[in-house]
């Protein structure tokens, strides 16, 4: 049973003075039978007549939580905890088995304080370990380290607790001291987690590291997280057929994950195989209709392929939800502008939804502009123009329109100044800057924050 062992463990490193009496300890050990074969309820009775025989006993208190922890009666459990603390306010297994539900409560300054003092006052290497992994779950990094490090001067060929540190090192931005951990270990000690966790290592040290994240994958084609961020990883460094093969193998081992699917559509968008990309992000929608990176991809690329119908109503759909990202907006409002000529109110307030959830997005205020100067506002486009312009100095196209403005309004010479600038800047098509637009978009989003 999950834990007892831990309850035997902890009775004998108590102080003296809070050492349980000989008959406490002897009426546990009668019902433990109990416990190891599953006779939860009739060993939560004999527990509870313990305590009647031996008030507030911690070891009793202690066993009693667990016993309630098995059955899922989660507050009794907590309560049978708080027992055996007030009763030895340092008995490490209940500081671990209450901190543990705390966390399991989201209650993670409770927990983390009791992990905390569970490790100030014990040197036994399984309570050390537990209260270290517990911190680093709790984000509280810095107390995960000060206790690996401590479980690890007991123990230091524990292969486990060596990853553990070097994770918590690495959390805490610390990529050099993370490195210097795995470096301890001896060769052949090498497993998927630890070759995944030095890739990371490296990325954090602009020193490569897609290599070994990759291989990590490879090694267990299974996780979902080391293959989706190896193929990113692989993306970023343009070896998009690489990243194809390592998410295939993946989901024939770990089954259709969204994670997985919607990285690989974004592997096969920018392969151009945009039917296949489709299909990937068709899949990811199934299993999770507000997924708004795969709904932007399927959308953009029905756009792309001119099905503005099937491409509105994909962004429809997922506009429904408040808290839509703002490029569907954007994308929302690139099919009605293309879709409805001549209707222009709806793309309009399409854009301006867009905005108002990203204000600094240069391709919305182009194609605000665009939409102005469609409804004949030729100096609302120019604003709108100069602001995508000013955003992003490296997009050639506000310049192209200023330039054509400029025109119109009589101002020939600051006309060729804008001509002049769209030229330096490139001749792209718009629709290959919607495209690289739109990758770039789900490439961030993709990557999101880093494990």
């Amino acid at each position: 049973m999950v834990g007892f062992i831990s309850l035997l463990v902890f009775i004998a490193p108590l102080a003296s003075a809070q050492t349980p009496s000989a008959q406490e300890q002897q009426y546990l050990f009668s019902v433990l039978p109990l416990i190891q074969k599953g006779a939860l309820a009739e060993a939560e009775q004999k527990l509870s007549e313990g305590l009647k025989l031996y008030p507030g006993s911690a070891i009793l208190n202690n066993a009693l939580g667990m016993v309630f922890e098995q059955q899922e009666k989660i507050e009794a459990a907590i309560k049978s905890y708080q027992d055996a603390l007030e009763a030895l306010p340092h008995f490490t297994a209940a500081q671990l088995h209450l901190a543990l539900l705390y966390q399991r409560q989201d209650k993670k300054k409770e927990a983390a304080e009791l992990f905390n003092l569970a490790a100030s006052t014990t040197s036994d290497f399984d309570a050390l370990s537990s209260a270290g992994l517990g911190l680093a779950q709790c984000e509280d990094y810095a107390g995960a380290v000060r206790t690996l490090e401590k479980a690890r001067s007991l123990r230091p060929d524990s292969v486990a607790l060596t990853y553990n540190l070097a994770l918590a090192h690495f959390k805490r931005g610390e990529f050099r001291a993370a490195r210097k951990v795995l470096e301890a270990l001896r060769p052949g000690t090498e497993d998927a987690d630890l070759i995944f966790l030095r890739g990371q290592i490296k990325q954090a040290l602009n020193e490569d590291g897609v290599e070994e994240m990759a291989q990590g994958c490879r090694l267990n084609p299974a996780s979902e997280r080391f293959c989706t961020e190896a193929a990113l990883a692989l993306i970023r460094k343009e070896r998009l057929n690489e990243a194809q093969t390592l998410l295939q193998a993946s989901l024939e081992k770990s089954g259709p994950s969204s994670s997985l699917l919607s990285t690989l559509g974004l592997a096969q968008f920018r392969l151009g195989k945009y039917a296949d990309a489709i299909d990937s992000y068709q899949r990811v929608l199934a299993k999770n209709p507000g997924a708004d990176e795969a709904r932007e991809g399927l959308a953009f690329l029905l756009y792309m392929k001119g099905d503005l119908a099937e491409a509105r109503r994909a962004a429809e759909e997922g506009l429904k939800r408040p808290g839509s990202d703002f490029y569907l907006s954007q994308i929302h409002a690139m099919i009605l502008f293309r879709l409805l000529p001549g209707d222009w109110p709806e793309a309009l307030a399409s854009v301006n939804r867009a905005l108002e959830k990203n204000s600094q997005f240069a391709a919305s205020y182009f194609l605000r502009g665009k939409i102005a100067m469609e409804q004949g506002r030729p100096e609302a486009a120019l604003h709108d123009f100069e602001k995508a312009a000013r955003l992003d100095s490296k997009y050639a196209l506000p310049h192209y329109k200023i330039a054509q403005i400029l025109l119109r309004l009589g101002k020939p010479a600051e006309a060729e100044e804008a001509r002049k600038k769209f030229f330096e800047l490139g001749q792209m098509r718009e629709e290959e800057i919607l495209v690289r637009q739109t990758q770039d978009v789900l490439m961030r989003k993709a990557s999101g924050p880093t494990e």
